[in-house]
């Protein structure tokens, strides 16, 4: 995405844990300016603007000033963000910048957007495949549990067994 739009850098903020924030969760051209613990309040700053207007926004000329910039990337000079969005869930933002003013034209953020699209579908996908194994890990657990359980062990046998299976 960075090579074909000729930028700098490219960021993927996510929401987490329905916070009102976003967390950098992957970062190109960066060159470590980026604090990747860093927390972007949804509805300031250019990814926070764009999580909470869910359309993309377009800065030929980032203002530090006015709080457009992302915190972190103190050299942007142009950029824009699209919204991650999944199933009508705002996921969080993927944004661009360069460090030289720029004007991008609206096949740049058709781009962007298709990117941002396929995107929050991976995202949603690969966090269902997460959520169906730590329920499967969980059926695992309980089945070792009922194993236990209904084994022809005598009472105390049974009760060392099933703690040590708990546990």
């Amino acid at each position: 995405t960075r090579e074909a739009l000729g930028a700098d850098i490219v960021a993927v903020l996510l929401r987490e844990d329905d916070r009102p924030e976003l967390a950098v969760r992957a970062v190109a051209g960066d060159d470590g300016q980026l604090d990747r613990s860093a927390r972007f309040p949804i509805g300031s700053g250019l990814a926070g603007r764009v999580a909470a207007e869910g359309r993309p926004l377009l800065l030929d000329e980032v203002d530090a000033a006015r709080g457009l910039e992302p915190p972190g990337i103190a050299a942007l000079a142009s950029g824009f963000g699209v919204p991650l969005v999944a199933r009508g869930i705002g996921l969080g933002v993927l944004v661009v910048g360069t460090r030289a003013p720029r004007r991008f034209d609206e096949d740049a953020v058709e781009l962007l957007r298709l990117a941002g699209d396929r995107l929050a579908v991976a995202i949603e996908h690969a966090r269902s495949f997460e959520a169906e194994r730590r329920a499967r890990e969980r059926l695992e657990h309980l089945q070792t549990v009922t194993d236990a359980a209904l084994a022809h062990l005598e009472l105390d046998e049974l009760l060392a067994e099933l703690l040590d299976r708990i546990r």
